[in-house]
């Protein structure tokens, strides 16, 4: 009897531990909840400003179709935490670039191999193969800071906008970490509540 009771006791001690560490993480998650509401409505307004600015505010198509789908985030699941990342690039122009760009070095690749054989019988050849990679990394950089621009969507509305318009984008991307944060809390939540329920069945066969 005396065991029983010891065990219950300790049984109960670890809910009141749990409930504790429960509504901790229930005040944070309002806390969180609050913040996200609040940056929401910057970034409205922040967009509403910069539209009342200037009447001629849109999407540039050069810019925009063909890339809806580009800039997109993810969250990554590592367990007890979430993170937000960037996934790559989806839309039909990428996938188009990216196969051209694979046909390309693999071309590419054929040819240097025959100027690689050929240099070994004239030098002249290995400074047409130097100038080529130095072209193909200049190439390289150009693209690469292309894609960076236009993954910002900012850059969908040109380059004289605003400045209401990125306040408005880092409001609401400081709102979309705050989400990721809303989820994980909720997560650990969850998990005590299994806990707790597991540990009150323990209690009630016990008794």
């Amino acid at each position: 009897g005396n065991l029983r009771d010891a065990m219950g006791d300790a049984t109960r001690e670890q809910i009141d531990t749990l409930l504790e560490k429960y509504f901790q993480l229930y005040d944070e998650l309002l806390a969180y909840m609050a913040q996200i509401e609040k940056l929401s409505r910057k970034g409205y307004s922040k967009f509403t400003v910069a539209r009342n600015k200037d009447k001629f505010l849109m999407l540039r198509k050069v810019s925009y179709v063909g890339r809806e789908m580009e800039a997109q985030s993810i969250v990554e699941d590592h367990g007890e935490t979430l993170k937000l990342a960037k996934r790559g690039p989806t839309s039909k122009i990428t996938m188009s670039k990216n196969n051209k760009a694979q046909k390309e070095s693999t071309l590419q690749l054929m040819r240097r191999r025959a100027l690689a054989k050929a240099a070994e019988k004239d030098p002249r050849v290995q400074k047409l193969i130097d100038k080529e990679k130095e072209k193909e990394k200049k190439e390289q950089t150009r693209i690469a800071e292309t894609d960076k621009k236009y993954n910002d969507p900012v850059s969908w509305f040109g380059c004289l906008i605003p400045p209401e318009v990125r306040q408005g984008k880092e409001a609401f991307s400081a709102g979309l970490e705050n989400l990721v944060r809303v989820a994980e809390i909720r997560r650990q939540m969850r998990r005590i509540e299994e806990e707790i329920h597991k540990l009150k069945k323990k209690l009630r066969q016990a008794t």
